[in-house]
Order: structure tokens, then sequence, then C-alpha cells
């Protein structure tokens, strides 16, 4: 199915007292960059600060694993260091593996949560990059 004019980069889905996003994307590059820009978008509303580039590696068994973690990843920066990832410069995605590096900006208090994010879960976890989706559920 062709999406008309902007395709979609994700939508909230119903869930019951958390919050269950599906992510799209053609490719496993796509749905990274997606979910990190829908993470974004549910979590802060308004952010501005100074702003600097990181980058990280993170290893696990498989695409899924890899995925919860990434994303994990970004509730632990904005948690810990207060640093919220705005767009991933480069991508690299293995077997077993994703490298990134991203843009980020510092979101000193106090700045206003849309949602607070405790974490991601595997619960009704897809991810299915042949179909172009990702089912993720936050605990919030």
């Amino acid at each position: 199915m062709a999406l008309k004019a902007k395709e979609r980069r994700f939508e909230l889905l119903d869930h019951t007292a958390d919050l269950s996003v599906k992510i799209y994307g053609k490719s496993d590059e796509e749905i990274f960059s997606n979910a990190l820009y829908a993470f974004n978008k549910i979590t802060v509303d308004e952010f501005d600060g100074i702003s600097g580039e990181n980058q990280f590696i993170i290893r696990s068994s498989n695409i899924e694993n890899i995925f919860v973690d990434f994303l994990s990843r970004f509730i632990f920066e904005l948690d810990v260091n207060e640093i919220i990832h705005t767009s991933i410069n480069e991508i690299s995605i293995g077997n077993n593996s994703i490298f990134v590096r991203l843009n980020y900006i510092e979101v000193k208090e106090p700045h206003k949560y849309l949602n607070v994010i405790k974490g991601v879960t595997y619960h009704n976890l897809t991810y299915d990059v042949e179909n172009g989706y990702a089912i993720v559920v936050f605990d919030v």
C-alpha cells in the first residue's frame, strides 16, 4: 500500500496503561531511525540547549533484543544524562550489533514531559522489517 504525500513514521496504538507504538520503515535502519523519532515525539514536548554528538554500540543475540536495548538507551540518556538524541548521523546494523552516531541536546530542568517512560517491554514486541514495521510497548 502506497502512502500519499508524507509517509507515516509511527502511530500510537490503543493499549491499557502503557504506550504502544507501531513504527514504520522499509529497512532496519529506517525502523531504528523512526523509533528514535517516535521516542522523542512521545516523551519531551519542547527542548533546547547545548548540542553535541555521541556514539554507541549495542550487541545482543538478535535484532529484537538490539531494538529494545536501543530504545532503552534513550530512556537512560534522558533520565541520567539529561540529553535527548535528536537525529542519527550514521547507523550500521550487523548480525548481532548496531553502531550509531547521533546528535543530542542537553535538556536541563525544567522541561515538559509528555510521557514519563520507565522502560521498554517485550510484551507484544514485534519486529518485522519484511512487512515494514515494528511494534513496541513502553512502560509509563
